[in-house]
């Protein structure tokens, strides 16, 4: 058996204390309960992130990597159904690499702007541009299916990562993602 490394373990618990605190908020979710959803000692999750705040930090953080990446792999694609395969195909993909993250991110959806961090606006802005929505002046079917189909994709890529089916999941999740995008 492999040994993971040092990033391998901070990833796995930033996505876990993610997932957490998507679950039971922030101030509902304890440090021993990251730890042993993780199965390392509270001591050693706080010798990697000295504070739950630090934990919070990095799944923001860990957000705000995996949306850039996924938005830069489009960008130089016109907007149509070329782009919008690619952004569907790319969160997919940070879905089931990120399970906790995007619960989390799931559920900052309907934070209040003047709460959200700077960082996680950014990433919706991004989010958005990258489908062709803005919020003023944009098509509201098109702002509905795109909503529609992030929240499908969520969902369905939470339950194959739970039930341990992403690789077979993977292309009919993406055809429906795409469906309700009116591809």
């Amino acid at each position: 058996m492999v040994k993971p490394t040092s990033e391998q373990i901070d990833a796995q618990i930033v996505d876990r204390a993610a997932g957490l605190f998507a679950r039971h908020g922030f101030e509902n979710t304890s440090v021993q309960q990251i730890a042993d959803a993780t199965g390392y000692s509270k001591a050693g999750i706080l010798r990697r992130f000295a504070t739950k705040d630090a934990l919070y930090e990095a799944a923001i953080t860990a957000i705000s990597r995996a949306v850039t990446a996924v938005t830069a792999e489009v960008e130089a694609l016109p907007a149509g159904e070329e782009r919008d395969q690619g952004l569907i195909a790319g969160f997919v993909d940070l879905t089931f690499q990120w399970p906790g993250v995007s619960t989390l991110s799931l559920g900052l959806i309907d934070i209040d702007p003047n709460d959200a961090p700077a960082e996680l606006l950014a990433c919706g802005e991004a989010v958005t541009r990258a489908f062709g929505i803005d919020w003023a002046s944009s098509d509201e079917e098109r702002q509905i299916r795109v909503i529609s189909a992030a929240a499908v994709l969520t969902h369905a890529c939470l339950t194959a990562v739970r039930v341990g089916r992403e690789r077979e999941w993977r292309p009919t999740i993406i055809a429906t993602a795409l469906d309700a995008l009116g591809h």
